[in-house]
């Protein structure tokens, strides 16, 4: 694995039965994703895209082939492993959010810091700081009930951030927004890519959200049918 590649996945194979049959939902895949790149997974439902990212980010095993996460091959992860290695190398966005109704937007961003026993100073002064960097800072000591879908998922992004992962990964994080603030946020994904070199795999079944310069990983019956710069 070269030293700028953060992702490879390697000839992966993950196999459902389905009454008689069995379904590839992901059929003999094979790429890498860069340091500092931006890929976008796009295909319509059922096309393995979200089983892919999941696949990526150890939540599921795979039935054949090899993927490697900034240096870890996680196919070969016990599950506790597993759990470990998200926590410092993979930052996972939610279209639903996620967020623990009873933490303020400040102590949710918090929570991963907490749980890898960062003190409490600092932890609080890194996430005021993400809040800032997301364009939220103002509503730090505010509860989920009392934010919008857009504010809600710029909290879900500076927690993703807390940890300072390898790679951030979202399945579908405008989904559950209007067409106006997905934009936005996917402005804000660009100027994390931009600005702080993160590394993105976001996962959409939405073509309008592409933008000139992101490089488009097709999904389609499990197979990867195009890898392209847009």
């Amino acid at each position: 694995m070269d030293h700028e590649e953060v992702v490879v996945c390697k000839d992966v194979v993950k196999e459902y039965p389905s009454g008689s049959l069995v379904i590839k939902a992901l059929d003999n895949i094979s790429f890498s994703v860069q340091k500092g790149e931006f890929v976008i997974i796009l295909g319509k439902s059922g096309s393995g895209k979200s089983t892919l990212l999941s696949a990526i980010t150890g939540l599921i095993d795979v039935d054949s082939g090899d993927i490697w996460v900034n240096g870890h091959h996680i196919t070969d992860m016990s599950e506790d492993d597993l759990a470990r290695f998200r926590r410092k190398n993979v930052g996972i966005i939610f279209q639903f959010f996620n967020l623990h109704e009873a933490l303020s937007a400040v102590e949710n961003v918090e929570l991963p810091l907490f749980i890898a026993g960062i003190p409490k100073a600092e932890r609080r002064k890194r996430a005021e700081e993400l809040l800032e960097i997301v364009g939220i800072a103002h509503r730090k000591d505010h509860w989920p009930y009392e934010l919008s879908g857009g504010e809600k998922q710029r909290v879900g992004i500076a927690r993703a951030l807390a940890p300072d992962p390898a790679i951030i990964v979202a399945d579908e994080p405008t989904g559950d927004l209007d067409s106006e603030t997905g934009a936005q946020i996917m402005e804000l994904f660009e100027k994390l890519n931009k600005e702080l070199g993160k590394t993105l795999i976001i996962v959409t079944h939405d073509e309008t959200l592409i933008r000139p310069g992101m490089r488009v990983l097709r999904m389609q019956d499990g197979k990867l049918v195009q890898d392209h710069i847009a």
